[in-house]
């Protein structure tokens, strides 16, 4: 009996927690999307005539689960953007150039840039043709500014994060499915948490 309650308290807990969202409550304010200004370490300008910035990495924040914050988000081609659950994982580094998100150094995405997809229920961020621009944001909380620039769209912030095991193929890892939550979602669903993506210089 003590071996099966130590396997189910577990899984209630991560129900419990994913049903009630504990993110605070914060005001999203779009900086703007048709440049690169906004996001951190600008270096474009009149001066050197380039919009872009130098490498960032999206990094998860204040998410229900404490353990998912810090992990590094991995980018691999054909796929969309993920959390991996290994601390010390090759990182993955971004950049913002002409106003648009795509890998630092462009080995990766062919040319293509980082977008949304137009399905609500599939808000992932991927390596596309078409679809529509994340955009970089404040947090405000009670008025009061909060440090850093959040990862968004369509004037939210906020991500659902799902754990998914590994397939036990080859080359398959545990991670988090990493999906906005825009307008028109299904939200927060059991097995989900919530959580924000911050954008921070590397």
């Amino acid at each position: 009996m003590a071996v099966i309650l130590s396997q189910i308290i577990p899984l209630l807990l991560l129900i419990a927690q994913s049903l009630v969202s504990a993110l605070p409550d914060v005001t999203a304010i779009n900086l703007g999307s048709n440049d690169c200004t906004q996001y951190p370490h600008y270096i474009g300008g009149p001066d050197n005539h380039r919009d872009m910035t130098e490498p960032f990495v999206f990094v998860p924040d204040q998410a229900d689960n404490s353990a998912i914050n810090g992990l590094r988000t991995i980018m691999m081609p054909s796929s969309s953007l993920t959390i991996s659950t290994i601390p010390d994982v090759a990182i993955n580094l971004f950049a913002c150039t002409n106003g648009s998100v795509t890998d630092w150094g462009g080995s990766q995405s062919n040319g293509e840039v980082f977008l949304f997809s137009t399905d609500p229920e599939d808000e992932e961020l991927a390596y596309a043709a078409q679809g529509f621009k994340p955009e970089p944001y404040a947090h405000e909380v009670a008025g009061v500014r909060q440090d850093g620039v959040f990862l968004g769209a369509q004037n939210t912030t906020t991500w659902a994060f799902k754990f998914l095991p590994s397939t036990g193929l080859a080359g398959s890892r545990d991670h988090y499915q990493v999906r906005l939550l825009g307008p028109k979602s299904s939200g927060l669903v059991t097995g989900v948490v919530g959580g924000f993506v911050k954008i921070v210089s590397y």
